[in-house]
């Protein structure tokens, strides 16, 4: 069998939000002021985090630490389920909200690819959630 799964990192723009509201998570790949993504820099066995880096660069974190981090520091938790629906031809992805203090569903509208649905979910949470 053939393991094409592959690492999901958030887009640039995600990645500068989240370097805007203190995110300091040690991660593998940064990105630079071309927003291209790059191995990060290790000291001392450990990598720079996003205090760490030049101004113009900032941590490239998977999807699924992001989410983490939403969740721990903020009790905020994206779910991600397939959906059938009409503008899709296959299976599509549907981003849930929770804010977890409530246990209200917040939002439901994030609805395409599976990569897509994360990342609009991510940054719906910064921009109105956090």
């Amino acid at each position: 069998m053939e393991n094409t799964i592959k690492e999901r990192y958030v887009s640039p723009a995600i990645a500068n939000m989240l370097k805007n509201i203190g995110f300091e998570v040690q991660c593998a790949k940064k990105y630079n002021s071309n927003n291209c993504i790059h191995d990060n820099v290790k000291i001392n066995n450990e990598f720079l985090t996003n205090s760490q880096l030049f101004p113009n660069e900032c941590s490239a974190p998977t999807q699924q630490i992001t989410i983490d981090w939403i969740r721990i520091n903020y009790g905020i938790t994206i779910s991600i389920v397939p959906t059938m629906i009409d503008q899709c031809t296959d299976v599509c992805y549907e981003a849930l909200i929770w804010v977890n203090k409530t246990f209200d569903q917040h939002e439901t509208s994030f609805v395409g690819e599976y990569k897509e649905s994360v990342d609009s979910a991510i940054e719906y949470v910064i921009k109105n959630l956090i």
